[in-house]
């Protein structure tokens, strides 16, 4: 069962939407929304860890049920979202003993692109530079307000541009912070209809191994920095880099 299938369920999540450790990104989102009206930017979920996530789980923009006009939308990016993609993200964590407490995730591009040719005739994504400046600037103070950072994971190749375009743009940023590549949770990424067994049972691989390189690092005593001086560096930029 998905949880945001429930209004009660939906409505408590965004009554805590200002809880401490989630109320500098959600006020982000509130700044991102008041600076572009025109676009619809969901809050995260407060059952993420928020500030005190170690990975950051990034894909490439907003999927439907994060948008409250539509019909069991919650407003937020959620793993209990009623679609295939939250629900399969659900079962990777469970399958690799990974906490959602552990984990922050954000999109690429926070917002659906305003460029009316999306995709290519290849099926690859194409996005304005004023889409790509907007959406590497979102991240890059996302990643401000997330100063325990010790992996992030790349699902797909928008993701892993958006976190190439961060690095050569704020390398403070990422520096100490594991990138891993992994693929989309969507189900049309292993949807026989329009894939070859082959091609299933690479990016079912794949998708796997980027979990349990995920929970590797989660579980990495030498990884784990609750204190020490990366997390005081990465809180340092935090302070002076970040906006409330």
């Amino acid at each position: 069962m998905q949880w945001c299938s429930s209004r009660p369920y939906r409505d408590d999540l965004f009554r805590r939407r200002y809880e401490p450790h989630v109320a500098r990104i959600n006020k982000l989102v509130d700044r991102l929304r008041a600076e572009h009206p025109e676009r619809f930017i969901p809050y995260v979920a407060p059952t993420y860890g928020g500030e005190n996530a170690r990975v950051l789980a990034l894909l490439q923009d907003p999927g439907p049920k994060t948008n409250p006009e539509n019909m069991n939308g919650s407003g937020m990016l959620c793993i209990e979202n009623v679609d295939g993609s939250a629900e399969r993200y659900k079962m990777f964590l469970a399958k690799y003993g990974i906490d959602v407490c552990d984990i922050q995730a954000w999109n690429a591009f926070p917002w659906y692109a305003t460029t009316s040719q999306k995709y290519g005739s290849d099926g690859t994504a194409s996005y304005s530079p004023a889409d790509l400046d907007d959406a590497t600037q979102a991240l890059a103070e996302l990643v401000y307000r997330l100063p325990r950072l010790r992996a992030v994971l790349l699902h797909g190749l928008v993701a892993r541009d958006a976190w190439a375009r961060l690095d050569a743009l704020r390398p403070n940023l990422t520096e100490g912070v594991v990138p891993i590549p992994s693929w989309h949770t969507s189900p049309k990424v292993v949807d026989p209809a329009t894939k070859s067994k082959a091609q299933i049972d690479r990016f079912t691989g794949e998708l796997d191994k980027s979990f349990a390189d995920a929970a590797n690092v989660l579980r990495d005593p030498s990884q784990d920095y609750s204190a020490g001086p990366l997390v005081s560096y990465r809180t340092s930029l935090w302070d002076v880099g970040g906006t409330n």
